[in-house]
């Protein structure tokens, strides 16, 4: 022990006394495992923060109900109601009290929801709040944005895995982030909202995985007809969204969604109310039932697995590597408004002006993205370039 550890250890002996020093080893013991139970928990977004809570070890809640000053001795589904229950006035009160370095990183993480890790450290670093990296090559940051974010007292930070790696910051429940929204007046979240100054736009949907299905012709079915007896159709009707027992989907997509329905209706009719996808300007009902399923199957994390819904079904279901390994690209969907700059082939190469790079983007159909053309979507690695998935707003 150095002098410096020494007269450290002094100070807590004469303020707390040998029994308090060992109560306070204990406790930051018990800290530092809560952090490791942390690290495995994998977060969506979109999820409540009393659902996020949860899944945490009871530690976190306890540090954000000290910051708050509630009652940290409570059971641990009491803390998450008092915490739940007071977000409306302290959030607020701690968005009020932050110094504006901390108010710019607040916005910098909410507004993009899910950021790169190397996005969010940079924004860390520029502010005022300098979280102690014990370790800067660590490419999980995750203790350093956990400790930041508890203090602060609003945020709930975990890590998502992309591509097999930790590669993505996910912050801010969707209830934390609707009375952040409405306490600043900040629009949050990459989907933009109308301000009646647009230009007509039209929805185009994107076949969520058509070439996959066209090159690979095994059928990915639901798992109650695995005699493949039925025959291949289409979950989406002219009028409705129909599943009956033993159809088999020809689409890939289309099953994954056909399974989420079937197996997870209630987390799905919950979770939509919160998704994060603009629907403003959908009128059809169809689509906006895609547009949410399409979050729902490849954002939305399953409290009970930790994984998406295409995750789940990949590893029950798809038996054929390269199939799974495309429909696996579609967990790493992100938004942007793009500018198409020219056609190549039957792609189209766009420019993405949130992410600054420029994109080959599979589509179903280049026509409908002239040259010079701007339209508003996601995108996720597909082979060696891009595609389009879910609802596409095209301005004209």
């Amino acid at each position: 022990m150095d002098d410096h550890d020494k007269r450290i250890l002094d100070e807590l002996l004469g303020m707390l006394g040998p029994q308090g020093v060992i109560g306070f080893a204990d406790r930051v013991r018990a800290d530092q495992a809560a952090f490791e139970e942390a690290k495995k928990v994998r977060l969506s977004a979109a999820m409540a923060a009393g659902d996020i809570l949860r899944m945490y070890p009871a530690n976190i809640a306890r540090k954000i109900a000290h910051e708050w000053d509630l009652d940290p001795s409570r059971t641990k589904d009491q803390m998450i109601k008092d915490i739940t229950g007071a977000m409306p006035r302290m959030i607020p009160h701690v968005i009020d009290e932050a110094s504006h370095s901390e108010r710019e990183a607040i916005r910098y993480i909410a507004r993009r929801g899910g950021p790169e890790i190397a996005e969010a450290r940079r924004a860390l670093n520029d502010s005022l709040i300098q979280p102690e990296f014990t370790d800067p090559g660590d490419p999980h940051m995750f203790d350093s944005f956990m400790q930041v974010y508890v203090q602060l007292g609003i945020l709930v930070v975990g890590v998502r895995r992309v591509g097999g790696r930790d590669r993505s910051i996910v912050t801010m429940a969707s209830d934390v982030r609707r009375i952040v929204a409405t306490h600043t007046g900040w629009r949050l979240g990459p989907d933009p909202g109308s301000d009646g100054a647009e230009q007509q736009q039209r929805q185009q949907q994107e076949p969520a995985d058509a070439a996959s299905s066209k090159k690979n012709p095994r059928m990915v079915m639901l798992p109650d007809d695995p005699k493949l007896k039925s025959r291949v159709t289409s979950i989406f009707k002219p009028d409705r969204v129909e599943i009956k027992p033993g159809d088999v989907i020809g689409d890939p997509v289309e099953a994954m969604m056909a399974y989420a329905i079937t197996k997870y209706r209630g987390e799905f009719e919950e979770g939509r109310k919160s998704c994060p996808y603009s629907t403003i300007h959908i009128s059809d009902d169809t689509l906006v039932f895609k547009q949410h399923m399409t979050w729902f199957i490849a954002e939305w994390i399953n409290p009970a697995t930790g994984t998406t819904i295409i995750e789940e079904f990949v590893t029950q279901f798809v038996p054929d590597r390269k199939l799974a390994a495309g429909l696996l690209q579609i967990t790493e969907l992100f938004f942007d408004r793009f500018e198409v700059r020219e056609h190549k082939g039957p792609d189209i190469v766009a420019y993405g002006e949130d992410t600054r790079r420029t994109y080959r983007i599979v589509t179903a159909n280049k026509r409908l993205y002239p040259v010079g053309a701007r339209f508003e979507g996601r995108i996720h690695p597909h082979e060696n370039k891009y595609k389009l998935t879910g609802i596409t707003d095209i301005h004209l």
